[in-house]
């Protein structure tokens, strides 16, 4: 309910009176405070509860003794129902002792009969000091919503808030900065936050506390807080000082930064890991270049850019997952996929590491590529059997690929071919493993030996 107390809204009055004499009379000194208002009379207890309930109003004049009612009575209603309406007794009882104890009661005033000259400045007080009340409530309510809409974004933002008393040493932390912090949420001395910061993190905090209370300029410092579990939180805080009649005050918020540093962190190690890995791949390259034979520069060409592109192809492999390893399985897939009918690959899902998916790719290549010039894969009802498992109790990772169907071997070659220096080289010399490779007559036969904690990251699980 609004108040006016001059102007363009009416000012609704309750009038509780017996006689129509004394109503007329208060009516024509209600007119001298220049007020439009309705004055409505009642003179029964019926009466004024029906009015209360009935229709809004702004004051209500009592008399203090009525014939079937009293004034105490009506106040009591008053009080229970219309609590922040103004209420004036008009009585021509005469008495210090009865009005002190009607304004005991919660009356605003006491105005006789006999000095109703007195009524308009009393009615234009209690109008006007009502308003006060119902602003100063209508400005209670707007910050209390603001400071419950403001703790709703900060906890949905998971900013924690505080403010630091400088005179008193004092600092008042919200839920979540004390969530932030490792602390119990209320106020807390500043000694108690030092504590909570890394030590070699708090030199730096507290620098930036003075220099920003010094300069009165905003802070910005991020610090590590470590938690019960041994873990560390990364914390930024953030505030601003500002001087006022108690002294100097600094108040701002926490955010925690740990998930953005992990992720900072992460991605400097994925860009070293990948800054190795190009060096190492060009690294690679330069040697298949050198060691590869040039019979021709068409054949020479071809080689290269096979095995270029076998390298590519674990490249893009160990990409997807960022570098933590390439799936064997996909691995054989993609270096056998032109001649995918005609081989049969089996084994569990095992996750390598970067170094031994670029060296199966490497060897797998050299393979399939013997195969279809010279072995099973080079006639129409050749096969390849490519079998791979964990023995020894896992400790060991073997690879076996078996031709079939493919023009018959008589002998083994009499000198040592590129393919098999590569095999070689980067099975036994790279990967710590063994190699035993079987000109059978029947198709060639290779076995792969490798020790597993060199080359496997983890056995990938169905659920995966």
């Amino acid at each position: 309910m609004t108040t006016s107390v001059a102007g363009s809204s009416p000012i609704n009055i309750l009038h509780v009176e017996d006689s129509a004499v004394d109503a007329e009379l208060v009516r024509e000194r209600l007119a001298e405070t220049g007020l439009t208002f309705t004055l409505d009379r009642v003179m029964t207890r019926q009466g004024y509860v029906q009015a209360l309930t009935e229709k809004d109003y702004h004051l209500i004049l009592s008399d203090y003794a009525l014939p079937s009612f009293d004034g105490h009575s009506a106040l009591a209603l008053a009080q229970e129902q219309v609590p922040d309406i103004p209420f004036i007794f008009v009585s021509g009882v005469l008495g210090e002792e009865v009005a002190v104890e009607s304004m005991q009661r919660g009356a605003v005033d006491f105005i006789g009969k006999q000095r109703l000259q007195r009524l308009p400045a009393a009615v234009l007080r209690a109008l006007a000091e009502a308003k006060r009340r119902q602003q100063h409530r209508e400005t209670e309510e707007a910050l209390k919503a603001s400071e419950a809409w403001l703790r709703f974004v900060l906890d949905a933002s998971r900013l924690g808030s505080w403010d630091l008393d400088v005179e008193k040493g004092t600092v008042a932390i919200s839920d979540m900065c004390a969530e932030h912090l490792g602390l119990q949420p209320g106020t807390v001395t500043r000694q108690t936050i030092r504590d909570a910061v890394h030590p070699d993190d708090l030199q730096r905090v507290r620098d930036a506390v003075e220099t920003a209370l010094n300069s009165q300029s905003d802070l910005t410092v991020e610090c590590r807080v470590p938690q019960p579990d041994g873990s560390m939180r990364w914390v930024q805080i953030r505030g601003r000082g500002t001087y006022h009649e108690a002294g100097m005050r600094m108040a701002g918020i926490t955010l925690d930064m740990t998930e953005r540093r992990q992720a900072e962190e992460r991605q400097a190690l994925l860009m070293q890991e990948v800054d190795h890995r190009a060096k190492n791949m060009l690294a690679v390259v330069l040697a298949m270049v050198r060691l590869t034979p040039m019979v021709s520069r068409d054949s020479f060409v071809q080689t290269i850019e096979g095995r270029i592109a076998a390298l590519a192809r674990a490249h893009t492999l160990l990409a997807r997952s960022r570098w933590e390893g390439a799936e064997l399985r996909q691995l054989v897939h993609e270096e056998i996929a032109p001649y995918a009918n005609s081989v049969n690959a089996a084994g569990p899902s095992i996750l390598l590491v970067p170094e031994a998916a670029q060296a199966f790719a490497m060897v797998l290549h050299e393979l399939a590529t013997n195969a279809a010039k010279h072995g099973a894969l080079s006639l129409p009802g050749g096969t390849v059997s490519i079998r791979w498992a964990l023995v020894d109790d896992g400790r060991r990772l073997t690879v076996e690929w078996n031709e079939q169907g493919g023009p018959p071997i008589t002998a083994a070659p009499t000198r040592r071919g590129f393919g098999t220096l590569v095999i070689r080289q980067n099975m036994e010399h790279q990967l710590a493993g063994k190699v035993e490779i079987v000109w059978d007559p029947e198709g060639l036969q290779v076995a792969m030996n490798v020790p597993q904690n060199a080359v496997v990251r983890r056995v990938v699980t169905e659920t995966e």
